[in-house]
């Protein structure tokens, strides 16, 4: 379980600080709470640990509640700041609210509801900036990825395609992708094929859920092979990887490596299985013989606890596009 977020409340007057304690001691959020009547002590505090939440008088003695935040923010930008004011600094309120990145303001005195609805919407806020910052996060890493990505829906709608895909998709010549994001063959026959492949990897058990593509143009002699796996959930969805057999990219396997713990002979086998399909080409692509492919293919097994090459891959799949 996550340990409480951290509240640090600052007013110099202590009636309001300790009407503020008794308000939030009948509240049932999980905050550690610390109280200062020294604007001096709360700064000294959030930056030797910072709070996740601030919650600050406008106007004190020695300084204000805006010049505080101010000289708190660069210890932890992602933190909530919030102002108590009187009436006669609504105006001041505002402003700080529009101009100067202050979550909310209270005006004095808060009663308990507006205090908890406030922390609610504190707490929520900062929920909804860790997602956030996570899912840029994994979009910058798929993005430095050297392993083009794309996400299909059953009609061949791109859902998502990182930076290395899009490359791809446009240098190779072999596709179209219109306005609404349908990812087709130049091809014809290849649309008509790869839309059928998508609905057989989706109903038909027999496939596992995983297969392989090659695209082609017979009078440039370009290729792309997508290696598809669907993705679990009420609408089928797959995730691709694309390769352009002229041009594979080392990284492919120091990615599998990392994300299934394997060695890197055992990750060029996979990869060869992700871009070929078979053992055997797996074998040539990674440059040893079948029996050798075949006894890494019986190591990974043992790591990844999956029994066919079907799930192999869908697993090397899903794990590059988590990675």
């Amino acid at each position: 379980m996550p340990k409480p977020a951290k509240l640090i409340c600052v007013d110099d007057d202590p009636d309001a600080l300790e009407r503020l304690g008794i308000i939030l001691n009948n509240i049932s959020l999980r905050l550690t709470c610390e109280f200062f009547g020294s604007p001096k002590k709360a700064l000294e505090s959030h930056r030797a640990d910072p709070a996740s939440i601030v919650i600050s008088d406008l106007r004190m003695g020695s300084t204000t509640g805006l010049k505080l935040i101010e000289e708190m923010r660069p210890a932890s930008p992602e933190s909530i700041y919030m102002l108590l004011s009187g009436e006669a600094d609504l105006d001041s309120a505002l402003a700080a609210v529009n101009g100067s990145g202050v979550f909310r303001f209270f005006t004095k005195p808060a009663g308990r509801e507006e205090i908890e609805k406030g922390l609610l919407d504190a707490l929520a806020e900062l929920q909804a900036r860790k997602l956030r910052a996570a899912a840029t996060s994994t979009l910058d890493a798929i993005d430095r990825m050297h392993t083009a990505l794309v996400n299909l829906d059953i009609d061949g709608v791109i859902v998502f395609s990182n930076a290395h895909a899009d490359r791809l998709l446009e240098d190779s010549g072999l596709f179209q992708v219109d306005s609404k994001r349908v990812l087709r063959a130049r091809n014809p026959q290849d649309t008509q094929k790869f839309q059928a492949f998508l609905t057989r990897l989706a109903s038909d058990e027999r496939t596992d859920g995983y297969g392989v593509f090659r695209f082609s143009d017979p009078e440039s002699g370009k290729a792309v092979i997508a290696s598809a796996a669907v993705v679990p959930g009420r609408r089928a969805r797959f995730s691709l990887v694309l390769t352009d057999p002229a041009n594979t990219h080392p990284a492919n396997a120091r990615l599998l490596a990392a994300a299934l713990d394997l060695t890197p002979s055992e990750a060029r086998v996979v990869q060869g299985l992700i871009e070929g399909g078979s053992i055997e080409s797996a074998a040539t692509l990674a440059g040893v013989t079948v029996a050798t492919a075949r006894s890494y293919l019986k190591s990974v097994f043992a790591k990844t606890g999956v029994s066919k090459q079907a799930e192999l891959v869908r697993l090397a799949l899903t794990s590059l596009s988590r990675a």
